[in-house]
């Protein structure tokens, strides 16, 4: 059987600073705390010269295109 990862391990790693990362290799970037401020973040991000990094903070409770990825896995599983 195929080890694969839990949902939040693809969507959680605590303590980077992904503006920063990005600003170290040249980038620009954004941090977005709101689903309101992903529109102005894409602007900017298009309107930019290089590379550009949208640090989008999500509610980890929130539907990801990866739930029903995760369901499926663990319905699979159980069937084992």
């Amino acid at each position: 059987m195929r080890w694969v990862p839990p949902e939040s391990a693809l969507t959680d790693i605590d303590g980077v600073d992904w503006l920063a990362f990005g600003r170290s290799m040249g980038a620009e970037g954004v941090k977005v705390d709101r689903p309101a401020d992903l529109a102005a973040a894409f602007d900017a991000a298009l309107d930019c010269d290089g590379p550009f990094v949208i640090d989008a903070r999500v509610d980890k409770t929130a539907v990801k295109p990866t739930t029903a990825w995760a369901a499926a896995v663990a319905a699979w599983e159980d069937n084992d």
